[in-house]
């Protein structure tokens, strides 16, 4: 469905620049191209692992727990800020500088987007390599270098580009997939209750404390992409529940049950010569498809990841043109910041983040879903004080203390609480206590810092 101005034809410069610091015209949303290209994050190897690596970490009961969990919170993220982008036809950083963090205050989510995308493009990244390694191994950082280009062409070219890639990468990823577990399950002799039977206990070590925060992962990454796409879309029903439903469903039920049966299978041929280290096989779900099908694995999983690859350096664009906008007033075009993330993202893998994955998931979980839930308690404060909805961005404040105020407390609480054993994971505390420190300092602050520099009489009714 596309609306009813969308027969304008897009030039090749709003195409490649997306609208990443300005309102979306009406003529330039689709919301077919949308959820398409948004689909790039469920059906991806992140939610297989998700599954895999949730029960590898806590035992399959814990461990969808833990998916459950962070799908309720992605769920009150998504519908948020789906709406928010859908009504003031903004990206996720635009919304940050209305509601909660201020112009230039803005910043911060920005960077914590940044953070969390280049983590994932690493990880990626490393699973396509590790992949084509199998097959014939020399140092993987000739790989790394070898699909550079490739991460860097897609993104150029907007989120409309990403959705016609997936045409064809998310049929080849799925069928793949369908082929894989009736192997696995058809012609072997597996069966599925054997799968769930013997993941029941951790393989690994981690709990379920790990488990919710590998799950919580990408909550915050969802947050940033809903409140991105939402704006490309036609209908409020669409970015609000076809976001949170459709796109949820997929990524904490699904594909992550999918994941534990995928791996499975391997974790018990390899166990007899690998022993307890075959469950790293968890956290590789680009392995079995090369396991099975050789270099068409391999073929299968470049085509399939590149489609999330390209969000990885295509949403973190967004992000780096508003930080380098509202901080020093720079906008090269968006296009200068797809290359930068995936150099950027090549740092990370050099200085071997990648190694400490599960600390990095903690501290990208809590801060970044802090972050986004302080733009929800500030609206959630301007709606039942009867403030502005519906601003000019030229009427914000540079900055907004109590943000800075409430995410360092809430982020500070809750990794004490999680670092000497008081919780499983520091989102439990951080999430809650963010938004009604919030709530309260707005309160006790009598709406001071959300006051705008213009007469709510000038309010635009967007």
């Amino acid at each position: 469905m596309v609306s009813a101005e969308s027969s304008t034809k897009a030039t090749m410069e709003e195409i490649m620049e997306d609208y990443a610091l300005k309102k979306t015209p009406f003529y330039y949303q689709n919301s077919w191209l949308s959820h398409f290209a948004m689909l790039s994050i469920p059906l991806c190897m992140y939610y297989l692992a998700v599954g895999s690596l949730s029960a590898a970490f806590a035992g399959v009961r814990l461990g969808m727990l833990a998916s459950i969990v962070a799908y309720i919170v992605f769920i009150i993220f998504t519908m948020f800020f789906g709406y928010l982008s859908w009504k003031c036809r903004y990206s996720f950083d635009m919304i940050a500088r209305m509601f909660g963090w201020g112009h230039k205050g803005s910043f911060l989510p920005s960077l914590l987007a940044t953070w969390l995308f280049i983590t994932f493009w690493a990880m990626e990244t490393h699973w396509m390599a590790v992949c084509i390694q199998h097959m014939y191994d020399i140092n993987i950082w000739w790989y790394y270098l070898i699909l550079l280009p490739l991460f860097i062409l897609v993104p150029l070219f907007g989120h409309r580009a990403l959705a016609f890639w997936n045409y064809v990468a998310l049929p080849v990823g799925v069928i793949a997939t369908i082929y894989l577990l009736i192997q696995f399950y058809v012609v072997e002799p597996h069966s599925m209750a054997q799968a769930f039977e013997a993941l029941a206990n951790p393989v690994i070590p981690g709990g379920f404390g790990a488990a919710l925060d590998w799950s919580l992962f990408a909550v915050g990454l969802w947050a940033i992409t809903a409140g991105n796409f939402g704006r490309f879309i036609v209908s409020k029903a669409s970015a609000t529940y076809g976001i949170a439903i459709f796109q949820g469903l997929l990524s904490h039920i699904v594909v992550p049950i999918t994941g534990i049966l995928l791996v499975f299978p391997l974790m018990v041929k390899l166990t007899p010569a690998f022993g307890a280290e075959a469950g790293q096989l968890a956290f590789l779900p680009s392995i079995p498809y090369v396991y099975v099908l050789g270099w068409f694995g391999v073929l299968i999983v470049l085509t399939w990841q590149l489609n999330v690859q390209y969000i990885n350096a295509y949403l973190p664009s967004v992000n780096l043109a508003n930080f380098f906008s509202v901080m020093f007033n720079w906008e090269p075009g968006r296009k200068i910041w797809v290359v930068v993330i995936n150099l950027l993202g090549l740092l990370f893998l050099g200085v071997g983040l990648l190694e400490s994955i599960e600390s990095v998931a903690g501290y990208a979980a809590v801060t970044l879903c802090s972050a986004a839930t302080i733009c929800m308690a500030d609206y959630f404060y301007r709606y039942q004080q009867k403030l502005p909805l519906d601003f000019p961005l030229t009427s914000v404040k540079n900055y907004n203390p109590l943000s800075f105020v409430t995410f360092i407390i809430s982020v500070l609480v809750g990794i004490i609480f999680w670092k000497t054993n008081v919780v499983p994971s520091p989102s439990i505390i951080t999430l809650p206590l963010t938004f009604i420190l919030y709530y309260v300092l707005s309160l006790a602050t009598k709406g001071k810092y959300q006051e705008l520099k213009i007469s709510s009489e000038e309010s635009l009714n967007v």
